[in-house]
C-alpha cells in the first residue's frame, strides 16, 4: 500500500503509522547492530514475517539505541525499513507474573479439591458404615481401593465388620441354646413340685409355683428375644403402651410421665426385657415408695429414666442394669 501511494499522500501514511501504530519509517541510513537475538519472540516474528513474505527477514537493533529494532523488507525491488520499539512487543513482566501466579493458584485449589474429595470420600463411607454397625445393622463392604493407608483401613474395617456379625450370631445361638436347655430342669422341678406330699405348706408350694412360672416366662421372653435379634425384627414401639403393660403386671404404685404418642423403631422384646428388669429392681429396692418412670427424646436419642427412692448403697447392685440402659439409649435412634 505504501509503495502504490502517490508521493503527496505517502508522508501522511507514514505519519499515521508512527502515531497510531508506533511503527517508524526508516531512511536506510540507520546503523544496525549484529543480527543476534536472545529473546524468543524476535525469532518468532522473523519466522512469521519470512513465511508471509516468502523471503528471509531479519530483525536487528539500532546501534546506540538498543530499544529500537528495524525490519528490512523487499517490496517490488525496493527496500523498505520499518522500525518499532522493544516495548511494543515485549511483555510487561509484573502483569505476566501476576497472571501466571493466578493460574497456578487456581490450579492448586482445583487439585486440592480433587485430592481432598479423593481422600474424604472413603473416610465418609467408613464413618457411615461405622454408624450402621453401631446401630446394630450390617453395612456393605467398603471398597479396598485408593491410597495404601485407606485401602488397608477399609480391609481391616471389613474384617472387623464380619467378626462383629459372627460374634452377634454366636451370641444369639448361645442365648437361644441356654434358654432352651433351661426348660428341661424347670420341667423336672414342676413335676417334683406336683409330686410333693399333701402336708407341704401351701404357701411354700404356691411360692415355688410362682417362681417356676416366672422363670419360664423369662425363658420364653429370652427365646423370643433371640428370634427377634436373629431376624432383626425392628418395629415401631409406643413407649407409653409398653411401660403401661409392664406396670400393670407389677401391680405397684408407679407414676408414668412422658409423651403418650411417642414411638421409636427398635427391638420390642429387647427393650421390654431391659425395662422389665429396671422396674422390677426399682420396686424391690424402693422401700415400698412410689417409683417414677419418665421418657423423652433428647438430641434424637430416646431417654428413659426409672427413679426409685431406695437406699443409695443398693446402687452398686443396680450397676449392670444402669449400664444396659445407657447402651439402649445410644441405639434407640429414629
Amino acid at each position: 500500500m505504501l509503495v502504490e501511494l502517490p508521493p503527496e499522500t505517502k508522508q501522511d501514511f507514514i505519519n499515521e503509522l508512527s502515531t497510531n501504530h508506533q511503527l517508524y519509517w526508516g531512511t536506510g541510513n540507520e546503523q544496525l547492530a549484529k543480527h543476534i537475538h536472545l529473546k524468543p519472540h524476535f525469532n518468532f516474528m522473523e519466522g512469521v514475517l519470512s513465511t508471509s513474505l516468502g523471503s528471509s527477514v531479519n530483525i536487528a537493533p539500532e546501534v546506540g539505541n538498543s530499544d529500537r529494532h528495524w525490519v528490512d523488507i523487499n517490496v517490488s525491488g525496493k527496500l523498505i525499513r520499518i522500525g518499532f520499539d522493544q516495548q511494543r512487543t515485549g511483555a510487561v513482566l509484573p502483569y505476566v507474573a501476576l497472571y501466571l501466579v493466578s493460574i497456578l493458584a487456581v490450579m492448586a485449589i482445583l487439585s486440592s479439591l480433587v485430592l481432598m474429595r479423593k481422600i474424604t470420600k472413603p473416610v465418609q463411607a467408613l464413618s457411615k458404615a461405622a454408624k450402621i454397625i453401631g446401630s446394630g445393622g450390617v453395612p456393605k463392604p467398603l471398597l479396598e481401593t485408593g491410597p495404601k493407608e485407606l485401602a488397608e483401613t477399609a480391609k481391616a474395617f471389613n474384617k472387623m465388620s464380619v467378626d462383629v456379625q459372627n460374634l452377634l450370631e454366636n451370641r444369639t445361638v448361645i442365648l437361644g441354646g441356654i434358654s432352651h436347655d433351661l426348660r428341661t430342669p424347670l420341667t423336672r422341678m414342676r413335676m417334683a413340685l406336683e409330686m410333693l406330699p399333701d402336708n407341704v405348706d401351701n404357701e411354700l408350694r404356691n411360692e415355688l409355683k410362682d417362681s417356676i412360672a416366672n422363670m419360664e416366662l423369662i425363658i420364653q421372653e429370652y427365646m423370643q428375644l433371640t428370634q427377634d435379634l436373629e431376624n432383626n425384627a425392628v418395629e415401631g414401639v409406643n413407649i407409653h403402651k409398653l411401660l403401661s403393660d409392664i406396670v400393670n403386671k407389677k401391680g405397684q404404685l408407679i407414676k408414668l410421665s412422658g409423651d403418650l404418642s411417642l414411638t421409636t423403631n427398635t427391638h420390642l422384646s429387647a427393650l421390654h426385657r431391659v425395662l422389665f428388669n429396671l422396674v422390677e429392681n426399682a420396686i424391690r429396692y424402693g422401700n415400698s415408695k412410689p417409683t417414677r418412670i419418665s421418657w423423652k427424646f433428647l438430641e434424637k436419642t430416646l431417654n428413659i429414666e426409672v427413679s426409685d427412692q431406695g437406699c443409695w448403697r443398693l446402687a452398686f447392685y443396680l450397676l449392670p442394669f444402669l449400664t444396659t440402659v445407657l447402651f439402649i439409649k445410644e441405639n434407640l435412634n429414629n
